[in-house]
């Protein structure tokens, strides 16, 4: 993990051999399972490919490893998500 500026984020590389850096926007837990939620830092925001990213959070010696998700999970964890930032902006009121 790196931060910039203030910001937090991963430098990871994808299937192509490229690197790709991602804004750290929130870790959450669901179903037992600990997941971090994306942003693409070089995507222009008005890009089609520009929008979150979830990883699980996977452990290997103590560190932690990013995989991959299958798209049903990934529209659950997206719905969990939406329900957590959702609760959090309830409280802020």
């Amino acid at each position: 993990m790196n931060e910039d500026n203030g910001i937090n984020f991963v430098s990871l590389i994808d299937e192509a051999g490229n690197t790709v850096d991602l804004e750290i926007i929130e870790t959450f837990d669901y179903k037992n399972r600990t997941f971090t939620a994306f942003l693409p830092m070089d995507v222009p925001e008005d890009s089609p490919d520009y929008g979150l990213v979830f990883l699980e959070n996977l452990y290997e010696d103590d560190e932690v490893v990013f995989d991959t998700i299958n798209d049903m999970d990934e529209m659950e964890v997206y719905e969990a998500y939406q329900q957590l930032i959702f609760a959090q902006e309830d409280e802020d009121e």
